[in-house]
This record gives structure tokens, C-alpha cells and sequence, in this order.
């Protein structure tokens, strides 16, 4: 044990000392390797699901606007249901497989991998800037080898391109609230990269109003009545929502032109969120019924029999309000099953008791690496608390359609860095000297 906390440290000492552009390029390399090997080792009997919408939507709408056909689904009519982002990442990867005469899907699994360790490099840089060095790199390492996170490279995922804008937002939100650079030009980056994010998956929509949020909480952060600035606070969130009204507007004003109507991002809102109703009646892959009380069955079947009239959103509410008054017993359950399952579920209900395995102990280190933040660290509470409120994000927007892991992975990563928290503090109790070698090697640098 001895030896290899010497080994840790003289690598972690060498890492350390070089530039921060060499840190980034061993981290990214080292991103790259562990996915590529991930996809050569993953076992090929194991069946993976691939997401209907790329056969049904992605594809297709990738296939038309490669073929000039514009923006159109597989009926020839403007795709309304998901954004553009996707296929447009499709139509590049179709067209150097086609160029260079490769494998379509090996070409986007070769672009998720590059993807994928790039959305790292902005983790890293996220949780250095909030909570130092150490952490950050044992969130790094937790985040690369993440099977769940690994996995959604092996396909075609519309998650993987969405990340990377995601984390990239994130990270120009804390560049200017927590890296004391607050401007409108920080405020207007971190609005950019999450419309573009919405663009390619329609669940960061209202992601805007986590970010302002935390912009009001940032401003009157401050113990200091005299250090809050007030106008810096109101500048950043208003340059955060304009930012990303200028990346969606473009197609929000195209879709208007087209169809003669508003729709914001996708027009398939009310069919998701009805699904999210009645997913327990859906037989797992090998056969079996998700094991529910009568209310819940109950609840599930009868919104089966109206989902041909819940078109709306407020035909939705309509139905869960006269179902909370009539059988509140399965509201209730409903909810805490969604609330459960978000944080395992697949939707070929398989594999699940492994994920639940897999899935606790992050949750366990990142819940108690929360609590250790806002008690021994109360200085990172702000920055605590615009992380927490990610994860709450992505866990009601699972819990409002079929609640699915996948929903959940883009948010995984800032648990790994509570998690990383804990790790850091075994780390120190481990070594000899009250240093952990992740911490002792950042210290040593000159």
C-alpha cells in the first residue's frame, strides 16, 4: 500500500507541475483511452438498446438534410418533434463515414468518444474552480469511468453531444459567478452553450431558470452586505436568458414560419409526459410486469384508456388532478416510483438490480460529501447548492416523463464530485503525513 501511495505520488507530483494546457491534454488523452478501451472490452453478447428515436426520428431527419431535403422527418414533413441539434451531429459523422468510406456507426461512436473526453476536460475545470485541484481530478476519474456514462457511447445517443455543451455551460456559469470574471459576456457564453444544448435535447429547456437562480443566490451570497453587487447579479442573469433566447430563436422563428405556430423546442412534450403515465404496463424484455400495488395498476390503466386525448399539456394536469382527488394512494405511489426508478431505470426494465448496486455507492459518498461541504466547507455553500440544484433538475424532469437512468447520467457527474469529496478525505487519512498524495502533490508545486 505503501508503495503504491509513493507511485500516486510521484506521478500525481510530475502531472502537477507541468501547464495547465499539458494537464488538459493527458486528461483528454486519457479520456479517449479509457472509452476506447471500454468499447473494445464491452461484451458482445450483452444486447443494448438502441433508442427507438434514432431509428424513427434522428436518422431519417439526418438522412434528409444530407440529401438536401431540409429538416424533414421520415414522412417528408418539417421534423417538429425533437430540435436539430442531433441530426446535425449525425448529418457530420454520415458524411466523414461516407467521405472516407467507414462504418456509419463506427464513425459516431469514434465522434462520442472525442466527444466524451472533451465534455471532461469541462468537469474538471468546473470542480477545480469551485472546490481545488484534488477534488477535481478524483471527479475526473470518477466521471471517465463511469459504466453508465461509458455506455451511452456505444451507440448513437443524442446525451453524448448534449453533455458537452451542458458541462460547458456550466463552466462558463462558474467562470464568472465563483472565478470573480461576473460579466455580461460570462453570463451570455454560459446562455449560449445551453440553447445549443436544448438543441440537441429538449430537456435543458428550462435550465435558464436554475442558472438565474443561482446568479440571485451568487449575488447575495456574500456575508458582506458591501460585497454584494447587486447590478453584477442582475447583468449576468439577464445575459444568461439572452443568450439563450439568441440560440434557439433562429429555430423557433423557422418552425413559426413553417407551421404557423409557437413551439418551444419539441412538439413532443404531452406524448412523453403521457407515457410517463402508464410505463409500468410495459412487459420487461424478458417477460415479466413491473410489480405494482392495485391503485397503481389502476391509475396506469386508466390513463392507457384517455392517452388518445391527453394531446395537451393541460389535458395531462387534468387527468393527474382528477386522479390525485379520486385515487391519491396511486398519485403517491406513482411518484415515488418515478422518484425511485430515475435514479436505476431502463427502459427495457433489465439489468436493473446491477445498476442499483452500482448506482448506491455513488449516491451514498455524493449525499455524504454534500453534507460535508456545507458543514466544514461553508464558503463552497453557494457553489454546493448551484451543483445540488442540477441534479434536483434533471431528477424532476425523469420524474415528469419515463423515469430512465440516461435522463439522470448528465447530472451523475457532479455527484461523483461530492463524492470526491469523501474519496479526498480517506485519502488524507491515508497517508502518513495528514496529506492525501492527490493533495500533497498539488501543494508541492512551486
Amino acid at each position: 500500500m505503501l508503495k503504491f501511495v509513493s507511485i500516486l505520488k510521484s506521478g500525481l507530483a510530475r502531472f502537477s507541475a507541468s501547464t495547465k494546457p499539458r494537464r488538459l491534454t493527458i486528461l483528454f488523452a486519457a479520456a479517449l483511452a479509457i472509452g476506447k478501451v471500454f468499447v473494445l472490452a464491452f461484451p458482445s453478447n450483452i444486447n443494448l438498446n438502441v433508442n427507438t428515436d434514432y431509428f424513427t426520428d434522428y436518422e431519417p431527419t439526418a438522412e434528409n438534410i444530407l440529401n438536401g431535403r431540409g429538416i424533414a422527418g421520415a414522412d417528408g414533413q418539417l421534423e417538429t418533434r425533437y430540435p436539430p441539434g442531433y441530426p446535425f451531429f449525425l448529418v457530420v459523422a454520415y458524411k466523414v463515414g461516407d467521405v472516407f468510406h467507414l462504418d456509419r456507426e463506427k464513425v459516431i461512436v469514434g465522434f462520442n468518444l472525442i466527444t466524451g473526453a472533451a465534455s471532461s476536460l469541462f468537469v474538471y475545470l468546473t470542480i477545480e474552480l469551485l472546490f481545488g485541484a484534488s477534488i477535481a481530478l478524483l471527479t475526473w476519474f470518477l466521471w471517465t469511468s463511469y459504466i453508465p456514462g461509458l455506455v451511452t457511447m456505444l451507440l448513437p445517443n443524442s446525451e453524448v453531444p448534449f453533455m458537452l455543451f451542458f458541462f460547458a455551460a456550466v463552466w462558463a456559469f462558474c467562470f464568472g459567478a465563483y472565478g470573480g470574471r461576473a460579466s455580461a459576456r460570462t453570463g451570455v457564453f454560459a446562455g449560449l452553450f445551453l440553447g445549443v444544448a436544448a438543441l440537441v435535447r429538449p430537456i435543458a429547456v428550462f435550465l435558464p431558470c436554475v442558472f438565474v437562480a443561482a446568479a440571485f443566490v451568487w449575488t447575495f451570497s456574500s456575508s458582506k452586505p458591501e460585497q454584494r453587487d447587486k447590478k453584477a447579479g442582475l447583468r449576468m442573469a439577464a445575459a444568461i436568458v439572452a443568450g439563450f433566447v439568441l440560440s434557439i430563436a433562429p429555430w423557433e422563428l423557422f418552425v413559426r414560419a413553417k407551421v404557423g405556430q409557437f413551439i418551444l423546442l419539441s412538439s413532443n412534450g404531452p406524448a412523453s409526459i403521457s407515457e410517463g403515465l402508464v410505463f409500468g404496463l410495459t412487459p420487461a424484455s424478458a417477460g415479466e410486469q413491473l410489480n405494482m400495488s392495485t391503485h397503481l395498476r389502476d391509475l396506469m390503466e386508466r390513463a392507457n384508456c384517455e392517452r388518445g386525448g391527453m394531446r395537451t399539456n393541460s389535458a395531462i394536469l387534468r387527468f393527474v388532478w382528477n386522479e390525485s382527488v379520486q385515487n391519491p394512494r396511486g398519485v403517491a405511489e406513482l411518484a415515488f416510483l418515478k422518484m425511485r426508478r430515475a435514479w436505476y431505470g431502463m427502459y427495457s426494465k433489465s439489468h436493473e438490480w446491477p445498476l442499483i448496486a452500482l448506482q448506491l455507492p455513488y449516491l451514498v459518498l455524493g449525499v455524504t460529501g454534500l453534507a460535508s461541504l456545507f458543514e466544514t466547507r461553508k464558503e463552497n455553500a453557494a457553489q454546493a447548492a448551484f451543483l445540488c440544484s442540477l441534479v434536483v433538475y434533471f431528477w424532476a424532469m425523469a420524474c415528469v416523463v419515463v423515469p430512465l437512468l440516461r435522463y439522470m447520467v448528465p447530472s451523475m457527474a457532479y455527484v461523483m464530485a461530492f463524492a470526491a469529496v469523501v474519496l479526498e478525505m480517506v485519502c488524507s487519512r491515508l497517508s502518513l503525513e495528514g496529506h492525501s498524495p492527490i493533495r500533497r502533490s498539488w501543494q508541492e508545486t512551486p
